[in-house]
This record gives structure tokens, C-alpha cells and sequence, in this order.
């Protein structure tokens, strides 16, 4: 019998198993209601594959329940929180089954200050694939929640995160439209705020670049009577077109709403590429933009985010739990490559622009010296090397905590994608 006869045979058994198991929430292409609504959930039409079942989970417990269908039936599957990830195969399956945990939306607050998340809501507690449920923390397996911080699907399925809470930060924040056209100033002014973070840990800020446009958001964890001079050098530049967020005295929460925007149904793909800063690198990857972008078909944008990172986040982070990402006390930037496009018939050259903008980014930070290997899961495309990014001795952690909660390995063998411990070549 062929692998793929297998899979869809094994695919089928856990189908009918899940279906007695959940009644009313397993959806099979058998039926005619609700479907394609479970198909097109995902962020990007990259992964609308029509899997064999979806069963919508709602408690720790029915996590533990469908995991040991999965193992019993031997069922390829795909783990779906917020669908959000546009990596084909990360949160869909053809020939399997997909867990979605859209419906683990709980959400309590206790009078110590900690509150209490599940996983499905869109912004810990763990089941492993023996189907125990155990919460990992800085006391309590340490170990797994070392690994967490990073290591990706590897270990468990995270059915709620339970967070210390603190009151809203205030923010002062503005986002401004500039034109693409007149780039040097405007990199030259990226820079200098990027050094001033090293002084302040309070300023923050991103810059996006598109074909002729750039989008700046200045922010600072504070709502000060006068923005920081630093920031004078952006209002000042005469390619600025509008300010599309004016400066505001808002909180962490407000700045969520003022950047969220409806999001077009296109096909997605991302990389990204850590570095240090550095002027010469800011001029060199735009010169590298501008000739993957030219003569791309208009139903193809690609774009490119400058996410920079002081020393005192990473300081914070590694406070929390260590640092099993392997990242270095440096300013830093996290660039996040975007390409997004209509049509199946755009898939090879979307695809091929965004590779050579990442691959050129990448190779010209290495030449200037400037290269982090770090590369973040949260932007990382299919092709980037996220866990062995995080350096031998770490990935050498991660793999002794999977043999530790997975001894069978089920979440290797299993799962149909995501940054794996499989994949790693040493």
C-alpha cells in the first residue's frame, strides 16, 4: 500500500473516531455545512487545503481526548490556533486531520494578578501526546518551559497561557506616510533613532517599505509632554505625506487598535533575517528591494519591515525563562520579509522575489559583518532555519525535552509541519 494510501486510510479511522468523540464539531468533505468555512479560516489562501476532518476543541481535556485518536489511528495531523501562520502544511493537512483550538477562549483574572488565557483567544497549560496535561513555569517543569520559549510544537500542544498582569503601559505613538521616492533621508533618520534606543529603552519604532511608499510608527512607552527630539528628524522630513495615526497619548491596547486594519483574502508567504544596524545595510537592502520588485506583476507586492531591538528587551526575555533562543545583548534588528498576491498562477515568481530579497539581505549582512544567526519563528518562512538558528547547545536542550515529554516521538512523526526537531540536519 502506498504512503499516501495509508495516510488518507489512517486519516479516516481517526475521522470516524473523532466524530463519535465530538459530536456535531468533526467536519469531514462529507458534509455540505460548515466546510469550506473551516477550510478558509486560515490568514492565507496558501493553506486552504482541504483536509480529511477538523475538530473544534474547547477544554484541556478534549485536547488530551483527540491527541489519543491521533496516536491510536497513527493520523497525520496539524495543530490551528489563530490560523495566522501563511506556511503551507503549518496549520493544515491534506491527508490528515486539523486540531483547532479557536475555541479555547477562556479568560480569568485572579486576585493576584494573574490571568488565566486560553489558547484559542487571538492576542501555561500543556498537553503532551500521551495525553497527561501538565502546567510548565519557572518551578514546575522548568525544563518544558524553558523549551517553549521558541521551541515551537515539538513537545505539546499549549492549551492556556496563564500571564502576570500589569496596568496598561502608557504609550505615545504616531504613525506617518512617507514617500519611497526620497529613501536616504529617511534611512539616514532610521539609524540615529535606532542609536537612541541604546540610551532609552522607553523608544520604540518599526518602519515598513513598499513600492514608493514608507510607513514609520514612532513610539515610546510613555506619554511625555513633548515627543523625544529624536523623533524631530522623522516630522521634519520633506517626503512626509500624512500623518495617518497623529501623535496620540494612548496605551499598549489603543496602538493595537490604531494599527489593525482588514486584511485582504491573497495568497502569503514570509521570511526573515536578523542583523545588526547599520546604515550601509539599510541602503544596500533597499537597493536589493528595488531590484527583486522591479517588473513584478501588479497582483504581486512585496514588502519589508525593519523591527528593531534594544539590548534591554533581550535582557527581559532571558530574565523570563532563559534563553533557549540563543539571542545576543546587542541592538538588533528583526527584519520580516512579506509577499502577498492573487492567483496560484503568481505562486512561482511571489515566491522567487521574496526568497531573493531574504537570501540577498542575508548574504549582504554576512559580507558587512553585521549578521545575527538568530531567526524568529514568528516570521520565519517554511525554508528558514528557526531551531538550528538557536545555536548547538540549545537545540542539544530542546531535543533532550522532547525525548523527555514525547518519548514516542509523536509529535515528529506525526504532525505535518512546523519548525520541527526532525528537520534539523545535526
Amino acid at each position: 500500500m502506498s504512503t499516501d494510501s495509508v495516510a488518507t486510510e489512517s486519516a479516516a479511522a481517526a475521522s470516524n473516531l473523532l466524530r463519535a468523540a465530538f459530536p456535531g464539531r468533526d467536519l469531514t468533505h462529507h458534509d455540505d455545512m460548515g466546510f469550506e468555512a473551516e477550510v478558509r479560516k486560515p490568514w492565507s489562501q496558501t493553506c486552504w487545503i482541504p483536509s480529511t476532518a477538523y475538530v473544534s476543541l474547547a477544554t484541556s481535556q478534549e485536547v488530551a481526548d483527540a491527541l489519543a485518536i491521533i496516536q491510536k489511528t497513527g493520523s497525520k495531523f496539524a495543530i490551528r490556533g489563530g490560523g495566522h501562520n501563511p506556511n503551507a502544511g503549518f496549520n493544515s493537512i491534506e491527508n490528515g486531520v486539523v486540531l483547532d483550538l479557536s475555541r479555547l477562549k477562556s479568560k480569568t483574572l485572579e486576585e493576584d494578578g494573574v490571568a488565566h488565557i486560553g489558547a484559542g483567544n487571538t492576542w501555561g497549560e500543556v498537553v503532551l501526546a500521551d495525553g497527561s496535561q501538565v502546567s510548565a513555569n519557572a518551578e514546575t517543569n522548568s525544563d518544558l518551559f524553558w523549551a517553549l520559549k521558541g521551541g515551537g510544537t515539538n513537545f505539546g500542544v499549549v492549551t492556556r497561557f496563564d500571564i502576570a498582569t500589569y496596568p496598561l503601559i502608557k504609550t505615545q505613538y504616531t504613525i506617518s506616510l512617507y514617500d519611497g521616492s526620497d529613501m536616504s533621508p529617511i534611512i539616514n533618520t532610521s539609524t540615529e533613532v535606532h542609536k537612541a534606543m541604546e540610551a532609552d529603552s522607553n523608544i520604540g519604532f518599526f518602519v515598513n517599505f513598499r513600492s514608493g511608499i514608507v510607513v514609520v510608527g514612532l513610539l515610546y512607552a510613555d506619554t511625555p509632554a513633548e515627543p523625544p527630539n529624536v523623533f524631530d528628524a522623522f516630522s521634519k522630513l520633506p517626503s512626509l505625506q500624512a500623518n495617518v495615526v497623529p501623535t496620540t497619548n494612548g496605551t499598549i491596547l489603543s496602538l493595537a487598535k490604531a494599527m489593525a486594519r482588514p486584511e485582504d483574502t491573497l495568497r502569503r508567504a514570509i521570511s526573515t533575517v536578523t542583523t545588526e544596524p547599520s546604515k550601509e545595510l539599510y541602503e544596500g537592502i533597499n537597493k536589493i528591494f528595488q531590484e527583486v520588485t522591479r517588473g513584478l506583476p501588479d497582483a504581486v507586492q512585496i514588502h519589508y519591515t525593519a523591527q528593531p531591538v534594544g539590548p534591554s528587551c533581550v535582557e527581559a526575555g532571558i530574565g523570563q525563562g532563559g534563553n533557549p533562543l540563543g539571542l545576543k545583548k546587542v541592538m538588533q534588528d528583526w527584519w520580516v520579509f512579506t509577499a502577498e498576491w492573487a492567483g496560484e498562477d503568481n505562486d512561482a515568481v511571489a515566491s522567487k522575489a521574496l526568497s531573493e530579497l531574504s537570501k540577498g539581505t542575508r548574504r549582504l549582512a554576512r559580507e558587512l559583518g553585521l549578521l545575527l544567526e538568530y531567526v524568529s519563528s514568528t516570521f520565519a518562512g517554511a525554508p528558514d532555519d528557526v531551531l538550528g538558528s538557536y545555536g548547538a547547545e540549545n537545540v542539544k536542550g530542546l531535543r533532550t525535552v522532547a525525548a523527555k515529554y514525547d518519548p514516542d516521538g509523536v509529535f515528529q512523526s506525526l504532525q505535518n509541519g512546523g519548525f520541527l526537531l526532525r528537520n534539523l540536519v545535526v
